[in-house]
């Protein structure tokens, strides 16, 4: 074989080895970029599900548990959201308990709040009780996993000071547990704070839920 040749020989054998690492890379690129695309896909999903719970409707009443309610409404300080709520009237206009559902839940949860309610309105106190923004009968938007949260508390707490209520009381379960920790030190005429399983640790909480 001659020296010109062997050179071609050598240059069609590199080339197409060279040809061949530059597909595999190729093949391994779109590898890579599909895995991240799925990756984030799924957490988008996750997140999408986690900011936007499956509604439960209401289904139990305070008419229940013989007790007569008042419909009402107000907005959220964030996005003037509308909150829809009861307002179960006590003896004593001055004193008011305000509840505060649990993630995916709405403000008709039956155990432990109405039977709870009952006994504070045998006591004169009243009590709300409001969906949350996106529970419930509330306008939809998204949860957030407490911030939100935090300013349609204080929304209800101001609406329920615009009544004529001094003296006012939370008791909030899950995720509203821990709204309600947060709001606490901006409210003033604050009596007492119930926080019924809040989350310590917010990474633990949403890889739980």
């Amino acid at each position: 074989m001659r020296e010109s040749e062997t050179i071609r020989f050598e240059r069609v054998k590199c080339g197409t080895t060279v040809g061949k690492m530059r597909i595999w890379l190729v093949v391994a690129a779109a590898a890579i970029l599909m895995a991240a695309l799925s990756l984030m896909g799924i957490s988008g999903y996750a997140g999408w599900q986690l900011t936007h719970p499956q509604e439960k409707p209401i289904t139990v009443y305070p008419a229940d548990y013989g007790l007569e309610k008042k419909d009402v409404q107000f907005h959220s300080t964030l996005g003037h959201v509308l909150l829809k709520g009861w307002l179960i009237p006590g003896q004593d206009s001055r004193r008011i308990v305000i509840f505060a559902h649990g993630y995916r839940d709405n403000r008709s949860v039956e155990e432990p709040v109405l039977p709870l309610v009952k006994a504070l309105h045998e006591q004169g106190v009243a009590s709300l009780l409001f969906d949350f923004r996106n529970s419930g009968e509330s306008e939809k938007d998204i949860t957030s996993i407490g911030q939100f949260e935090k300013a349609d508390l204080l929304s209800a707490i101001d609406y329920a000071k615009s009544l004529g209520n001094e003296q006012i009381g939370l008791i909030g379960f899950s995720m509203e547990a821990a709204a309600a920790l947060m709001a606490a030190p901006e409210v003033n005429h604050l009596r007492f704070v119930v926080a019924d399983s809040p989350f310590a640790d917010l990474e633990s909480y949403l890889r739980d839920h």
